[in-house]
């Protein structure tokens, strides 16, 4: 790895391990008994957090990259149709919350719903899943590569600190629901397209 890839390598970690630390349990559970009813304004300022320092990285990225890493020759029409497919999934997967609750804007404190229609009919995670494509499907330049890899480690602590998240909310509903829908890919999907069925 070069001095320029370490870069790139450690910004993105940073960013990561913030985003995750003020996402983990324990953090949100101690901002909830310390700031009450007004505990419900700390996803807006995370959201704020997560959207201004991100630029950083991604400059940091750019700045340093040295071209395109990955040519996918003929397939470059198939990338693309790939890349904007999982961006639409995503939004639509998006679109399937409260958007002001999501955003961290719903001016009433209301009791969360566990959340079951649209996308996550097939997985629990669409978004994470989509996130996965996308990082993977974009053009990848040689840092590009380094902060693909960083974001996926980020995407496997993020998934577990979710499942942690929603287990700690939901109780037995959400273990019902997830002994019923797999995380990320929909392979019971896939398996009952073939006509297969589990028990």
């Amino acid at each position: 790895m070069s001095s320029d890839e370490a870069v790139v390598f450690i910004a993105w970690a940073i960013w990561c391990f913030f985003h995750s630390l003020l996402a983990a349990l324990g953090v949100t559970e101690r901002i909830k008994r310390m700031m009450g009813a007004q505990a419900r304004w700390y996803r807006l300022g995370y959201n704020l957090f997560a959207v201004v320092s991100i630029i950083p990285p991604m400059m940091i990225e750019k700045s340093l990259s040295t071209g395109l890493a990955v040519d996918w020759g003929k397939l470059e029409t198939v990338r693309a149709v790939i890349f904007w497919g999982a961006l639409a999934l995503l939004v639509w997967a998006v679109s399937i919350y409260d958007l002001k609750d999501f955003a961290g804007i719903k001016l009433t404190a209301q009791p969360e719903k566990l959340v079951t229609t649209g996308p996550l009919l097939v997985v629990r995670h669409p978004i994470y899943s989509m996130a996965y494509v996308l990082i993977w499907t974009r053009p990848l330049t040689d840092t590009a590569i380094i902060s693909s890899v960083v974001l996926t480690f980020y995407l496997i602590i993020g998934t577990w600190l979710e499942e942690r998240k929603l287990e700690s909310e939901f109780g037995e509903a959400y273990k019902e629901y997830r002994k019923k829908t797999p995380a990320l890919f929909p392979w019971r999907l896939a398996l009952s397209k073939l006509g297969m069925k589990l028990k």
